[in-house]
């Protein structure tokens, strides 16, 4: 214990300034920037093969898809919906939520991100909160 206070005071003191600018004692530590765990991206489908890319996406687990239906509603009702229950079955594999936005839109999400499907009664007032609710 003696020889760890010694040496613990040897590596404190400073005989002088210059000695503290010539330490080659340190660590240079680089920014890391974080890298995003998920990542949105749109889809339009004109046809019911265009799916495919959906999907493949969709199973990295890594993506949030957006996908646009307006198109291939336009077309072939049959092909949306097969479209629609292909991205119902992929997300039972992949553990994640789907839902539909106004009418065009599917949003599908891996497993840990769910999507709240009801409907507010009332836009949130920034500063204000809900009694029932910690959230705004």
């Amino acid at each position: 214990m003696a020889n760890f206070k010694k040496r613990f005071k040897d590596w404190m003191s400073i005989e002088d300034e210059g000695e503290l600018g010539n330490d080659d004692n340190y660590l240079e530590i680089e920014s890391i920037k974080p890298k995003a765990n998920y990542i949105i991206r749109p889809f339009v489908l004109n046809e019911f093969e265009d799916i495919r890319p959906v999907l493949k996406y969709l199973r990295t687990g890594k993506y949030i898809a957006l996908v646009d239906l307006k198109p291939l509603k336009e077309n072939d009702v049959i092909d949306l919906r097969r479209a629609i229950n292909k991205l119902k079955t992929v997300n039972v594999e992949i553990a994640g939520d789907i839902a539909g936005l106004s009418g065009d839109w599917v949003v599908v999400t891996p497993h840990p991100i769910k999507i709240e499907k009801s409907k507010p009664a009332k836009a949130p007032v920034p500063g204000e909160f809900d009694d029932d609710n910690d959230e705004f």
